[in-house]
């Protein structure tokens, strides 16, 4: 799945295409913000960066990151508890 399609699917909470092991795994890996404020320096070098820094670089422009990557894990999360407590 291309960068910007990624992002644009966190930006979104589409739970449809991010299932909660894919969201925390990202949230776990995520570089700290002063490591996201170093690759926006890095995004004019994009394609000599290796994968994690291009795809930092497209990523770090979208606001809250980490915390809408938080707030969908926990909505994918009671979906999925309503879900099983419907049955």
């Amino acid at each position: 799945m291309p960068y910007t399609e990624f992002k644009r699917r966190v930006i979104e909470l589409d739970d449809e295409q991010l299932d909660v092991d894919q969201l925390e795994r990202l949230i776990h890996h995520m570089p700290n913000p002063e490591q996201m404020n170093k690759l926006s320096d890095l995004k004019n070098d994009y394609d000599t960066l290796t994968e994690a820094e291009q795809f930092g670089v497209v990523v770090r422009n979208a606001l809250l990151l980490n915390s809408l990557l938080t707030l969908q894990c926990k909505h994918a999360a009671n979906q999925h508890v309503s879900f099983s407590s419907a049955e």
